[in-house]
């Protein structure tokens, strides 16, 4: 069959085409990627560098930024519409509205029943098909789409509305966590959906409104990367971060939103140095899309005795502190394979509330989320540890949290002796199963037999003029 993979970021190039995703699919089929031109990193070398197998030409279609801004509101006023079905949902709107609320007042009233279907039914007038994308569509005459999505990103709506045009159906792949309860309402159903883990299938269920015949677990890509990390250690990066045999090694992982985690950092070396603490070496890796946060040092002008930044981040997070703004795209792409070389030498992962907590229990590393505020930011930590993904995650055996600063450091000692517990990595791996399902399988024949299922039909918009 003829098929087309659509990547409309760096994204689903890190997480699915980096890590095989795709490899026994364009093995089978006749496939032809068509990417976006979303933002300053998305670029045919960036393509080529992650591709484990060859692509062949890349159909490329430009990005339209007033589309994206369309269906963002679209997604925010959604999101109030329908915030019974996600605690996540709640918390963007009661956040959304305290920074903006006069934006927000007119949301709640487009939201509102009487307004809600008019509202959207114009909206998407308004925007009617994405030109070109429709257009390569129409010519490659595709009998089937795989979709990797981050569902609130710059192509997914784009993407669903021109295949249900051209009746192509389509097999939506999960790519972050907290897509299906947290970044976005699909107006369109794809005709099916693979997900990470039993969690996300009820979250495609009862969020998302998928019908559940419709949905099928076939893990998460990047997953993979992990599981096997820790049977050889990367010595050359151990050196480079100072790690020393018999020293217990922390990663701290930070958070997307908002959070000061230099403060945090800085009493923790405070009080290794002190011998409150035993000693540790501490290695700090900034969220790779961090927001901007308010009055925050900059990690990198104060003096550390016993925490270092992971090298890989170091670039984007000077940047964005230098000009005093959110990461930018170009500095976005990172290494899932780097992520499994740092989890190879490291004991223990602390976290405020990051997939990382998930990504290290594929690792067997032991994990503990601090699910606290910072006390400048509203939308920090303890909001962040509301939203729904974390629901079930906070139920799994064999992880910790905190809820207060205090406890945060009280509990240091214990997570890092967890790291030296017989079986503990087996044990980490099974509990994380229900949101991430692993196999002996590759991800990518899982792919392959979801694409088996969909029927392959393709009209084409002259067909449908006629």
């Amino acid at each position: 069959m003829r098929g087309c993979v659509f990547l409309q970021g760096a994204d689903p190039v890190q997480r699915h085409l980096a890590h095989g995703a795709f490899g026994p699919l364009c093995a089978a089929h006749d496939v032809t990627f068509v990417a976006l031109r979303s933002a300053e990193n998305m670029t045919g070398e960036l393509i080529l560098a992650h591709a484990p197998h060859p692509v062949g030409e890349v159909v490329w279609v430009p990005h339209r930024p007033e589309r994206m801004a369309a269906w963002a509101e679209l997604f925010n006023i959604s999101c109030i519409r329908h915030r019974d079905r996600s605690p996540s949902f709640r918390v963007r709107h009661e956040e959304s509205r305290r920074a903006d609320p006069e934006r927000y007042a007119r949301y709640e009233r487009l939201a509102r029943p009487e307004h809600y279907r008019r509202h959207v039914a114009e909206t998407e007038a308004a925007l009617g098909l994405h030109p070109e994308l429709t257009a390569a569509l129409d010519r490659l005459r595709p009998e089937f789409i795989v979709l990797p999505s981050l569902l609130l990103d710059s192509g997914t709506d784009d993407l669903l509305q021109a295949a249900e045009a051209l009746d192509i159906p389509v097999l939506l792949l999960q790519t972050g966590w907290d897509n299906l309860c947290s970044k976005g309402l699909l107006l369109r159903l794809p005709t099916l959906m693979g997900v990470w883990g039993r969690q996300s299938l009820e979250h495609a269920v009862t969020v998302q409104d998928m019908p559940r015949e419709r949905v099928r677990i076939v893990g998460a890509p990047h997953f993979d990367a992990f599981r096997h990390c820790r049977e050889a250690r990367d010595e050359d990066l151990a050196e480079r971060l100072g790690l020393r045999p018999g020293v217990p090694s922390l990663l701290f992982a930070g958070t997307l939103r908002y959070f000061d985690e230099t403060a945090l950092l800085r009493e923790l070396d405070e009080r290794i140095e002190r011998g409150d603490l035993p000693a540790m070496r501490v290695v700090y890796r900034p969220h790779p899309w961090r927001l901007r946060r308010e009055h925050e040092e900059n990690f990198l002008d104060l003096g550390w005795r016993n925490v270092v930044m992971d090298p890989e981040r170091e670039d984007s997070y000077g940047d964005a502190k230098r000009r005093n703004t959110t990461i930018t795209s170009r500095h976005r792409t990172f290494s899932m394979h780097y992520l499994a070389r740092l989890y190879s030498v490291l004991d223990a992962v602390a976290s405020p509330m990051s997939s990382i907590l998930l990504e290290s229990m594929a690792a067997g590393l032991p994990i503990m989320a601090t699910a606290f505020g910072d006390g400048v930011h509203s939308w920090s930590a303890d909001k962040v540890s509301r939203m729904m993904h974390f629901e079930d995650w906070f139920k799994l055996d064999g992880v910790m949290a905190c809820r207060g600063r205090e406890e945060f450091f009280g509990a240091l000692p214990r997570l890092l002796a967890m790291a030296d517990e017989p079986g503990v990595a087996e044990r980490l791996r099974a509990a994380m199963q229900p949101l991430v399902m692993t196999g002996d399988d590759a991800y990518g024949d899982r792919v392959l037999r979801c694409v088996g299922e969909l029927p392959g039909r393709f009209r084409p918009l002259a067909e449908e003029a006629a």
